[in-house]
């Protein structure tokens, strides 16, 4: 069984002070996340292990990480595929899961924390591509995709935007680009930047900024209703977290 007892965060006028020590749970807070550079991920020589350890780092996991050390709180966090990560917040088995987007489907059995880590969804295609997004026939003529469990999937099917293929992760996503089975693949662009430069491929890519959606932590309202006063002491953790990083 989880304890909680009580959260005290003092201000002064110089600067936030967290001791949220008195937060107190049995049990680790469990979060679910995925392989996902430079958000949070494993070096190319580490195995791909469940629970992740301390060779997992990237943008969002360390601002996670730094948020509970403020908070004196215990941590474990889980690496799935992302639609299982989120499966696994849904179904009780996590108290939450990172780094994403808001989302209506997500709002309904969870809450999103303050920005974690900055998204630009951005549209990626080929140099010679005839349809790019700022032709006026996109919309209605190009294959389009994302990847699976994605927001920007979701939001594509919503807008009714010509969706052919389903790939498991952006790494999938990208080869189909290349390979010219979809005239534009919407991606995260520092995710997909990564992989441009990971695989030398810039150069027969270009790219459209969409929106920006920044990401958060989602916790679940399951876990949130025994710990009542757990999210505002995390959102101050990040943002003393992300000001001491910048």
């Amino acid at each position: 069984m989880r304890l909680v007892r009580h959260c005290f965060i003092a201000f002064t006028a110089v600067f936030t002070s967290l001791n949220c020590s008195a937060i107190d749970f049995d049990d680790p807070v469990k979060l679910a996340t995925h392989n996902l550079a430079p958000y949070g991920s494993y070096p190319d020589d580490q195995p791909k292990e469940y629970v992740a350890g301390p060779q997992f780092k990237g943008q969002a996991v360390d601002t996670v990480r730094c948020a509970f050390s403020q908070l004196k709180l215990p941590l474990e966090i889980y690496v799935a595929p992302w639609k299982r990560a989120q499966e696994l917040a849904l179904s009780g088995e996590m108290d939450g899961f990172f780094a994403a987007s808001q989302k209506p489907e997500r709002d309904r059995f969870a809450q999103m924390s303050i920005t974690i880590a900055e998204q630009n969804w951005t549209w990626f295609f080929l140099k010679e591509a005839t349809l790019k997004p700022s032709n006026l026939t996109f919309k209605q003529h190009a294959s389009v995709a994302s990847f699976n469990g994605a927001n920007m999937q979701s939001w594509l099917q919503n807008n009714n935007y010509k969706v052919s293929a389903n790939p498991i992760d952006t790494n999938k996503l990208h080869q189909m680009l290349l390979r010219g089975r979809i005239d534009a693949a919407l991606a995260n662009n520092l995710v997909m930047g990564e992989l441009l430069k990971q695989t030398k491929t810039s150069g027969k890519i270009e790219s459209s900024l969409l929106m920006n959606k920044p990401l958060s932590v989602y916790f679940t309202n399951r876990f949130l209703d025994t710990a009542p006063q757990f999210l505002n002491a995390f959102n101050q953790a990040v943002t003393q977290c992300r000001k001491s990083s910048s």
